[in-house]
């Protein structure tokens, strides 16, 4: 599986999930994730700013139709917020921005772009919401950015920065496409899809059997774990355990 930012991997959805996604996702084509114009004003203030977006995260969010080809059995929604200042205790102030643009429907669960200064970025989820927090609109079009002067006439009193912290926050994915085919294969599971070969790449790559790496198990604590957790005590005990 190539991770090219072409997205060929991302295949539309077969027409009994496409049907049962309707009511969420729409038809494939009638919309993109979010309007021309705010794509537009986003790529502006990351390009005046000095920061680099992923090359599939823009095309991403103005095809009309790669978006609606992700199932989500937990009724998660594409949709592009304005970029903030990353919150200094979340970055250990290294200055980076968060752009969020993935929630679920009931805005308990964010997933943020995450753009370093060095050029580099990954996807963050969290509970918490961010511009929410800091008492922010989060219209692309609304209030902007403006350098040092951000967020100068917000309440201080108003802003709850109590889960603006690391502890709140999880590494999602590498990098914003690792993300991405994480929930498009995660959400096919999830629905019992019918096999096809990418799916059946991306179980391989993910998954082990606790066969494939318990000769790990000594020198991997995180192994180790999850052996111990399955309680695992090798083939043939598996054997007997199966044939009872």
């Amino acid at each position: 599986m190539k991770l090219d930012d072409s997205f060929e991997w991302l295949e539309p959805l077969d027409e009994d999930m496409a049907d049962e996604m309707l009511p969420h996702n729409g038809i494939e084509g009638d919309r993109p994730v979010a309007p021309k114009a705010d794509v537009d004003a986003l790529v502006k203030q990351v390009s005046d700013l000095g920061l680099v977006l992923p090359t599939g995260f823009e095309a991403f969010m103005r095809s009309d139709r790669l978006h609606q080809r992700i199932p989500s059995a937990s009724a998660w929604y594409f949709r592009l917020s304005k970029l903030i200042k990353c919150p200094a205790a979340i970055d250990d102030d290294q200055g980076g921005y968060l752009i969020r643009f993935h929630f679920d429907q009931q805005s308990c669960a964010f997933a943020y772009l995450y753009l370093s200064k060095s050029g580099c970025h990954c996807v963050l989820v969290s509970t918490v919401d961010v511009p929410m927090c800091l008492n922010e609109d989060d219209e692309i079009n609304g209030e902007q950015l403006d350098g040092d002067n951000e967020g100068e006439d917000i309440d201080e009193e108003s802003i709850d920065t109590s889960e603006l912290t690391k502890e709140y926050f999880s590494l999602a994915g590498l990098s914003f496409e690792e993300y991405l085919v994480t929930v498009y294969f995660e959400g096919l599971l999830s629905f019992q899809a019918e096999s096809f070969e990418g799916l059946e790449d991306f179980v391989k790559h993910v998954y082990r059997s606790p066969r494939e790496v318990e000769h790990l198990r000594e020198t991997n604590e995180a192994i180790k774990v999850f052996l111990d957790a399955q309680k695992w005590k090798g083939v043939e005990h598996y054997r007997q355990l199966i044939s009872d």
